[in-house]
């Protein structure tokens, strides 16, 4: 949590419609920033042994390592924008970003499907019965090539645009926030990569991340 801001006001600053950069995780230069003050990697993921100079790798077959603190609290509060710049590899799943609450409900997912160059955004409300949105069928560039991806997510609708793409967006289903971790950087199959770059905005529109996903 952002210090002295509680739960409610974090949503009330998130609501006030101006884009604002809370959280910058810049896995490349090694600098880490949080509501406008430098932390250190270990403040802001919970294993620091899968950053390199290439970014934070994408290995491993279930979600272990998770976003803390005060990043993981704000994607925890709903309504937020965030960026992920990756360089995926292989072919399987590629999952940037996994808000999980217990053992399997997905509340938000950011992933690639290596094999169909797909990528998608879902929120489930519930697990059963569940309400889900699913935002899919924009085509990553090539593997093996640097992407950059902004999502946007309230609980009325969420939102994708890839590598500077017409934004595309699922309002179907009113979809609120369950999730208690954040998990970042698995994989199946032989896909693998790395994160390079996060960053998490509060307020915002849809209309802003076709620029913040430009390469």
């Amino acid at each position: 949590m952002i210090p002295g801001t509680t739960a409610e006001q974090l949503l009330l600053i998130q609501d006030t419609g101006g884009l604002s950069l809370l959280a910058s995780l810049d896995f490349v230069a090694g600098t880490y920033s949080v509501n406008g003050g430098s932390v250190s990697d270990s403040d802001v993921v919970s294993d620091v042994s899968r950053i390199s100079g290439s970014g934070f790798s994408i290995t491993g077959t279930s979600p272990s390592v998770s976003l803390i603190n005060d990043v993981a609290d704000i994607i925890k509060a709903g309504n937020y924008t965030v960026v992920v710049e990756f360089f995926p590899t292989g072919t399987g799943h590629v999952i940037l970003i996994d808000g999980l609450k217990g053992d399997n409900n997905d509340e938000t997912v950011l992933y690639i499907d290596g094999s169909a160059t797909l990528y998608d955004l879902h929120g489930f409300f519930d697990a059963n019965p569940f309400a889900e949105r699913t935002v899919f069928g924009i085509d990553v560039d090539t593997t093996d090539t640097i992407n950059k991806v902004a999502a946007y997510r309230t609980d009325g609708v969420g939102a994708v645009s890839l590598n500077g793409e017409t934004p595309q967006t699922d309002d179907t289903d009113a979809v609120g926030v369950i999730i208690d971790t954040v998990y970042i950087a698995y994989k199946t199959g032989t896909a693998g990569g790395y994160i390079r770059k996060i960053d998490v905005y509060s307020g915002g529109t849809i209309a802003d991340l076709q620029t913040l996903s430009a390469p």
